[in-house]
């Protein structure tokens, strides 16, 4: 019902203005963004940042303000949500699309695995726009693009992430090399006196209990008494992470910032720290982009 509703209401409304603009997709999380920064970039040196739009999830545009991108904000569920739908679609019509590049990597849409009534999902609503060419990682995501599309597909076997972004990067410019594609975010950075930890994680499986975390910061705060460590992350479960930390440690050398700060003032406290510490998340990938200082646990239950 929601395609076929979608489909009449925008029956008649179509993009404005001269066939010039590019649009990215990228619905996967802040981590994401960072590793494809330097994709990004490359996709604006070409067709220029002005002609470049985003469509990201909302809770990921602070960083894609402060990386200066041209965006419109998307909502989870808002493919079931026909009047959210229809809002989205419009605003992507005050531009007039050439190119596509969904930089999704995961499944995590794949038409094939959803109702019969939701066949209109995350991407589907995108096919109402007459682009020339089409990107995209080789899954199952893509299957009934390519009837519909010149489709560009890219092989999603990778060793490690730059691999990833190397054989994306090599189909829009072949004279390049992996280490040019490393992140490396525009924002001012230093060293002042205190540590940066991120509690949270995108697995939980690689992830040490509080008790086990507080063992090392207490060796950190042993060897200098003077050591400030600034807690960070976002929702529930980092909150409980955080307040177990505060509960062995004390408040002496801790300052819990878990959800006191938006993701743009949580970069910028990672900018300026001397070292930062935490486990595979959105901010470990902010803090690899902006060249810091790291030690990055990755455990193993």
């Amino acid at each position: 019902m929601t395609n076929f509703l979608f489909f009449f209401i925008t029956l008649y409304i179509k993009p404005k203005g001269d066939k010039d603009k590019i649009l990215i997709t990228e619905f996967d999380g802040i981590g994401d963004i960072i590793v494809n920064q330097k994709l990004i970039d490359l996709i604006i040196k070409k067709h220029g940042r002005e002609n470049v739009i985003f469509l990201v999830r909302n809770n990921t545009s602070e960083l894609i303000d402060l990386l200066s991108y041209k965006y419109e904000t998307y909502e989870d569920e808002c493919h079931m949500k026909i009047i959210k739908l229809f809002k989205v679609y419009k605003k992507l019509c005050k531009y007039n699309f050439k190119e596509l590049y969904f930089l999704e990597f995961h499944q995590r849409y794949d038409v094939n695995k959803l109702k019969h009534s939701d066949k209109e999902n995350k991407i589907n609503f995108l096919k109402k726009f007459n682009f020339d060419k089409v990107y995209g990682y080789k899954n199952g995501m893509y299957k009934s693009w390519n009837k519909e599309f010149h489709t560009i597909l890219i092989d999603p076997e990778y060793d490690q992430i730059i691999d990833k972004v190397y054989n994306y990067a090599s189909k829009i410019e072949s004279n390049l090399k992996k280490v040019d594609l490393i992140p490396e975010l525009p924002i001012k950075t230093s060293e002042k006196n205190y540590i940066t930890v991120g509690v949270g994680t995108t697995d939980l499986n690689r992830m040490c209990s509080p008790k086990k975390l507080a063992e090392f910061l207490e060796y950190l705060i042993i060897s200098d008494k003077n050591v400030k460590i600034y807690l960070l992350g976002h929702g529930k479960r980092d909150r409980e992470y955080s307040q177990k930390l505060v509960e062995i440690l004390g408040k002496d050398n801790l300052t819990n910032y878990v959800n006191k700060l938006n993701l743009g003032e949580s970069t910028k406290m990672i900018a300026d720290s001397k070292l930062y510490i935490g486990f595979d998340s959105g901010l470990y990938n902010i803090s690899y982009g902006l060249r810091k200082k790291l030690l990055v646990f990755f455990w193993k239950n």
